[in-house]
């Protein structure tokens, strides 16, 4: 239950992180994010209560899939940036398939030991305030290191850390 509240607090926090460096459209990015973690997550929920796959059989599978699934939105997160637009336009589409199978495999996980709708509402807000906290948090790393380079991918490279840790 812990390891699955974390995850859902990184992964808010790097993808609203990320959503800051969105310039120009960072109201709609935020309220698509938002929209797409209600719905994907949701569906997790529900695909988990009938589930085979149980959370105590299978725990390195838990860690695998988060670990192929933060991954694979890091590698796109990467490879679609572009400084002026962001990680979140037009061309980023393969980003967007990430970030949706990771809300749909965090929306999994969680709703192995989180069963009723209030948990779930609880959950979401969880995430709306780590997604405020990332996008803060990087908002500040921004300013303190003005001409980096490396300063928009850190979420990506925070989110890749934790997942290799539970793999580990």
């Amino acid at each position: 239950m812990f390891i699955s509240l974390l995850e859902l607090t990184m992964v808010g926090m790097a993808f609203g992180a990320a959503a800051m460096y969105n310039l120009h459209h960072q109201k709609r990015i935020t309220m698509l994010i938002f929209l797409l973690f209600v719905c994907t997550f949701y569906i997790g929920l529900l695909i988990a209560g009938f589930s085979w796959l149980q959370a105590a059989e299978a725990a390195f599978l838990f860690d695998l899939l988060r670990f192929l699934t933060a991954a694979s939105a890091a590698v796109f997160g990467c490879m679609f940036y572009l400084p002026y637009y962001g990680f979140f336009h037009a061309r980023s589409g393969y980003l967007w398939l990430a970030l949706t199978l990771l809300f749909l495999y965090t929306g999994w996980h969680a709703g192995h030991w989180a069963s009723s709708f209030v948990t779930g509402m609880l959950l979401m807000f969880l995430f709306a305030a780590a997604y405020v906290a990332g996008n803060t948090v990087q908002s500040i790393l921004h300013f303190k290191m003005r001409g980096r380079f490396f300063v928009p991918y850190i979420p990506f490279a925070g989110l890749l850390f934790f997942s290799l840790i539970m793999l580990l």
